[in-house]
């Protein structure tokens, strides 16, 4: 019976951590592929028109290539955070990966 019960609680935290991770590692792909397109495709981005407002991350490729690689570093580490069981660094990441996510959107006019 105890072997049963401690696969049943493997599996179930198997499970969370899939659940958990899945936009993190979704989101970091996609940011993988934003960077392949602007380094080896063509690109769509007006870097530095007067389009975008002075806080904008569209103010400079440097600037926007470097947020983006923050970004994906902050994504993998949350990942990384969940499976080691870090919860308080965790919900101080996720915090910070969201507000990454929501600042491009905010700072255009």
């Amino acid at each position: 019976m105890k072997v049963y019960e401690l696969q049943d609680k493997t599996m179930k935290r198997a499970f969370f951590l899939i659940a958990i991770n899945i936009i993190p590692l979704f989101w970091t792909i996609v940011i993988c592929e934003e960077l392949l397109a602007i380094f080896y495709g063509v690109e769509n981005y007006p870097f530095g028109s007067d389009f975008f407002s002075p806080f904008s991350i569209y103010q400079s490729k440097k600037l926007y290539v470097s947020f983006i690689v923050v970004h994906a570093i902050f994504l993998i580490t949350l990942i990384v955070c969940s499976i080691f069981r870090k919860w308080k660094f965790y919900y101080f990441l996720l915090a910070v990966c969201i507000i990454m996510f929501l600042y491009p959107m905010l700072t255009n006019g």
